[in-house]
């Protein structure tokens, strides 16, 4: 009778031997999904290799129960406690994963055709390393013998232009109108609501997406009207950028947790960080279904620099609004202050 597939075979090697009978066992799987094999030695007798193969057979996980892609989700699901909303996002994730792959033996998948499933569905890096948690949760379990997932790359656009496109004055008030209609919403309508209320911070504050959502609860001094950029991407990033009055009750509607250490949060008991892929995917969900056009973090940092702009803000004020380096700007000007960067901030309608 044949071994199942993993199983292991024997056979006679040619010629004359002593030991002529190997014994032959998969030790795993390539990119490709064809067996990686290895003799585990040779033997006198038929009998005696199939005692040895009998013997890692009964020793190893071949005749585990096999788990499929559904199965594994599942059980990662219930072993994993995440927030509601995650979880919400978990399934969605899944169910499409699950339509799109085939639901098969968790084993019998391959890298490439994971990163085509994520080059077809134009996978963001956060469904990319979600997808790398699932098989990584499978190897733990020893469900396959190694984590095939590593080493996936989300989806890029190579011919997406890098074009930058500004909020319109009408986009923004529509912004403006769809918050104070929709505040109260909750469930899957709060994230597109976040995403709104993001949308408008952080263009009237040029913030970038990563510094918005590193804002720690300490930095943020709605009394006094600033906020301190205390992590960015560079020296000339780490700021004090005044808040404008009209949005003031904004920064309240996302501050969730008065106990986490970051400011912008999801609940009332989170105290994680709120990702960049977040706020990306909320505010691309409210601007493609409300303004009939799909927005990104940058476009707002860019119609904040635009804003200072037509105001006539002189470069080095945009320098220190917007934490640029500009190597023109000379080091005699004197430190501006926090007046002068309010005044500047209330100007811009």
């Amino acid at each position: 009778m044949k071994n199942p597939n993993g199983a292991g075979s024997v056979y006679k090697l040619s010629g004359k031997r002593r030991k002529p009978w190997n014994v032959v066992i998969t030790i795993g799987y390539d990119e490709n999904g064809k067996q990686l094999r290895k003799s585990c030695g040779t033997f006198a007798t038929k009998k005696e290799a199939l005692v040895k193969l009998s013997d890692y057979i009964i020793n190893s996980d071949i005749y585990k129960q096999s788990k499929t892609l559904s199965n594994v989700i599942k059980e990662r699901s219930s072993v994993k406690k995440v927030g509601e909303k995650t979880a919400y996002f978990y399934s969605l994730c899944s169910d499409k994963m699950i339509k799109e792959l085939k639901d098969k033996d968790i084993s019998k998948y391959t890298f490439n055709e994971l990163q085509n499933y994520i080059n077809k569905i134009k996978a963001t890096k956060m469904v990319t390393d979600r997808i790398v948690a699932i098989f990584e949760y499978a190897f733990q379990q020893k469900y396959i013998s190694k984590n095939i997932a590593l080493g996936l790359k989300p989806y890029v656009d190579k011919k997406r232009s890098v074009e930058r496109h500004e909020f319109t004055d009408k986009e923004i008030e529509k912004t403006f109108d769809y918050i104070i209609e929709h505040k109260g919403d909750v469930g899957r309508d709060e994230l597109i609501l976040k995403g709104a209320i993001s949308t408008i911070i952080l263009i009237y504050t040029g913030l970038r997406v990563d510094e918005f959502v590193s804002l720690k609860t300490k930095d943020v001094n709605l009394d006094n009207g600033f906020l301190k950029v205390s992590k960015s991407k560079t020296k000339n990033g780490l700021r004090i950028i005044p808040i404008k009055e009209k949005i003031k009750p904004l920064f309240l509607m996302l501050h969730k947790n008065p106990n986490s250490e970051y400011y912008i949060s999801d609940d009332s008991t989170s105290e994680q960080q709120v990702t960049t892929a977040s706020i990306r995917l909320r505010m691309k969900r409210f601007s493609k279904k409300y303004l009939d056009v799909e927005h990104n973090p940058h476009d707002a940092r860019h119609t904040f620099a635009s804003k200072l702009d037509r105001i006539g803000v002189s470069s080095f004020m945009m320098q220190k609004l917007l934490g640029h380096s500009n190597p023109n700007v000379t080091q005699t000007y004197v430190h501006k202050t926090l007046d002068e960067l309010q005044n500047t901030i209330i100007n811009i309608k």
